[in-house]
């Protein structure tokens, strides 16, 4: 068996995670997990599906963060996450990179 000792500060829930080890050590306190709520969802879905607008530019990406009060990093991983999952959805001709170049090759 393993057993952690806490700081006074990781032990009454104060602060991030230590910086005394690399990521996801053990000894470190976990941070809860974000979620953003519907009204933050429905601002930035809006703008994603109802705006066709998958990639923000910066001064769009803060005009998000203030609407919805969450930090401009935690919007910019949202929209990526989102054209991830939503890649399929594009046109083929839209897509740069390896993926187009063998759907040329294919109908030669």
């Amino acid at each position: 068996l393993r057993t952690t000792t806490q700081s006074p500060a990781a032990a009454s829930g104060a602060g991030e995670a230590s910086t005394s080890g690399s990521k996801g050590s053990s000894t470190n306190a976990s941070r809860t997990r974000f979620r953003f709520s519907e009204k933050q969802l429905k601002i930035m879905k809006k703008v994603f599906h109802d705006d066709n607008n998958r990639r923000p530019t910066s001064e769009e990406m803060q005009e998000i963060a203030d609407k919805t009060e969450v930090d401009v990093k935690r919007i910019q991983n949202w929209f990526k996450r989102m054209r991830f999952e939503h890649k399929d959805d594009e046109p083929v001709k839209k897509r740069k990179g390896a993926a187009a170049a063998k759907g040329k090759k294919a109908e030669k």
